[in-house]
């Protein structure tokens, strides 16, 4: 682990953690609280790194003192899920057998711990001494190589912590790498995009969302996410029309993803043109989840496309099949807010006779 200001989540991580691992080790990079102290509760391995800008060098010191065969790493505010530690506790047969080099997890965020708003497979389990290593300043990764293995032991990431968090921080280290003159990675481009458009500097982001598109190093979901979110920064500014060529360009880069159908659906709808909505809600609704590395939000998997099935119904005063799509979003969602209220305003129709 690499830690920075992390009493609020720290115990808790821990705790959930402790009693699954031969050795804990803790590299803090600059806490201000008391984050060493807590730290010190559970294990006697606790380090201090100061802070060079730089997440891999970070992550890949802790690595370097790590003594075992295998090492995990957690963030100070991840969790282990109590309903998850069966699967923890069979990792290590599974490892044993399979002897991969790099194990993906599950990682859930937002949402809540029965229904995460975002899943995806992170590498989090690492084979020492066979020279994998984080890589990137900011938003660090280890690139896949070797045997690589998924199991089901879950990670969910709190994001309690906001104290270590600089403001900017992330865009001003990639300004730094830019400055350098390195030759950034595809999922550089990417998470610089992302950073300039939070900023506000829209047509700078554009740039690097079309670079990250168009490198060929780059694995299918980096050009495809960079298709996508370019579409919702065109929608923003020149409208559905503009977007649509974002979304349709996504397709071109693998398994069409269920957030792309839905904002082509999206795209549709805004025009008024419903049964072109209605096509791609469709697709999007019978596409079925698809775990992997892809950050989608959960709802686009069920969620949004039946919500909007029901309402495209709605409009064509098909009101019981509308019923059915809103029934159908209400088994993703239960306690879906859009969900409810179209409960309500069918249940007034019907006793309106409407």
């Amino acid at each position: 682990m690499i830690v920075k200001n992390e009493e609020e989540g720290l115990a808790a991580c821990l705790d959930s953690a402790a009693e699954l691992f031969d050795d804990i080790v803790i590299v803090d990079t600059g806490s201000i609280d008391s984050t060493p102290d807590i730290a010190a509760g559970y294990t006697k391995r606790v380090y201090h790194l100061d802070w060079q800008d730089d997440f891999s060098m970070a992550r890949n010191y802790a690595l370097s003192l790590a003594n075992t065969d295998y090492a995990v790493w957690l963030d100070g505010d991840d969790i282990l899920p109590k309903n998850s530690l069966k699967d923890w506790r069979a990792l290590p047969e599974l490892i044993e057998r399979e002897s991969p080099e790099l194990v993906y997890l599950p990682y859930e965020m937002g949402g809540t711990p029965e229904s995460p708003e975002l899943v995806f497979d992170r590498e989090r389990v690492i084979r020492l001494g066979c020279g994998l290593r984080f890589e990137g300043e900011v938003h660090e990764a280890i690139p896949p190589r070797g045997r690589l293995i998924r199991a089901d032991a879950r990670v969910r990431h709190m994001g309690i912590n906001k104290k270590s968090r600089e403001p900017g921080r992330n865009l001003r280290i990639f300004e730094k790498i830019a400055a350098s003159g390195r030759a950034l990675s595809p999922r550089e481009y990417l998470y610089f995009a992302r950073e300039l458009r939070a900023d506000g500097q829209t047509k700078r982001a554009a740039e690097y969302y079309k670079a990250a598109m168009s490198d060929s190093r780059a694995w299918q979901d980096i050009p495809a996410s960079a298709a996508i979110e370019l579409g919702d920064l065109v929608a923003s500014s020149q409208g559905p029309e503009a977007a649509r060529e974002y979304y349709l360009k996504s397709l071109a880069y693998g398994i069409p993803r269920q957030d792309a159908l839905c904002k082509l659906g999206w795209s549709f709808l805004e025009e008024g043109r419903l049964s072109e909505a209605e096509y791609w809600y469709k697709k999007a609704a019978s596409s079925g989840e698809r775990p992997g590395m892809s950050l989608i939000p959960r709802d686009f998997y069920g969620y949004i496309p039946n919500l909007q099935l029901c309402v495209i119904r709605d409009r064509l005063k098909d009101h019981a099949q509308a019923m059915r799509y809103n029934e159908l979003a209400g088994a993703f969602r239960p306690e879906g807010r859009e969900y409810l209220l179209n409960k309500e305003y069918f249940e007034r129709i019907i006793g309106s006779g409407g």
